[in-house]
């Protein structure tokens, strides 16, 4: 028999919630990843880490304090606060209107 077929597969599972105070910002959930990945007992695999949220992003990259610093002036240029957004206009938006 194969032994990929015959594996046992496990699945573990963590919500995390976070909170930003400003955008855009960065938080490194490092910390909260490896304590998950020690908690399940998991010795070799694999970790899925995605956002639900239409506006966040997983970006992996070193924390260091002059490139994220860096990244957020680049992310403010991109797209100023200030300017006008259609999609943030619910006078004209139809679509996606859910919460």
């Amino acid at each position: 028999m194969n032994p990929l077929l015959s594996a046992k597969t496990l699945v573990h599972r963590k919500i995390l919630r976070l909170r930003t105070d400003r955008a855009p910002q960065f938080l490194d959930i490092t910390p909260e990843v490896k304590q998950f990945v020690m908690e399940s007992g998991v010795q070799e695999g694999m970790v899925l880490i995605f956002s639900c949220h239409t506006t966040a992003a997983i970006c992996i990259n070193e924390n260091e304090p002059l490139l994220l610093r860096d990244m957020e002036e680049f992310l403010k240029r991109l797209a100023p606060r200030e300017l006008y957004y259609c999609h943030n206009d619910f006078g004209i938006r139809t679509h996606n209107m859910t919460p």
